[in-house]
């Protein structure tokens, strides 16, 4: 079943079920997948619609760093609640350790030796990982590993 559909087959589940901040959140993500296909004039791909999730879940991080500083411990919850809905959705993350192996790949694999041959290495290393983890701690594997290569 496509993601789309999984959304929505949630969404309808979620308001039988009367969960109406599932519903907000389903109903928020199912808006921004449509401005998608509004802005493409086509149907959102696969990819599109993880876009739309990270950038949800991206949102949800920072909100709730900003209502931790704010001392708001209900709204820190309900943002978790909504993260925790929207990473259901997503593939399952890799562990640092296989994003290790993926970037050592990719650096045999570009012969890169130094770090100005980082970004060549982050095309293949995210081409590999595509959306399995975060491209912040992929960059700071490859920037590690360039700096300190394994002897």
């Amino acid at each position: 079943m496509s993601l789309k559909k999984q959304i929505q087959s949630r969404l309808k589940q979620a308001m039988k079920e009367r969960d109406s901040n599932t519903v907000r959140t389903l109903r928020t993500l199912t808006a921004e997948i449509k401005n998608v296909e509004i802005e493409k004039r086509a149907e959102a791909s696969e990819e599109d619609i993880l876009r739309v999730l990270r950038k949800g879940l991206r949102a949800r991080k920072d909100s709730i760093a900003e209502f931790e500083k704010a001392s708001r411990a209900d709204l820190v919850e309900a943002e978790k609640a909504e993260m925790e809905l929207i990473a259901s959705f997503l593939p399952k993350e890799l562990s640092e350790e296989e994003i290790r192996k993926i970037v050592s790949s990719a650096i045999e694999k570009t012969g890169a030796s130094s770090m100005k041959q980082i970004g060549a290495v982050m095309k293949a290393a995210l081409a590999e990982v595509k959306g399995r983890a975060d491209g912040s701690q992929v960059n700071r594997i490859a920037r590690e590993l360039l700096q300190n290569p394994p002897s």
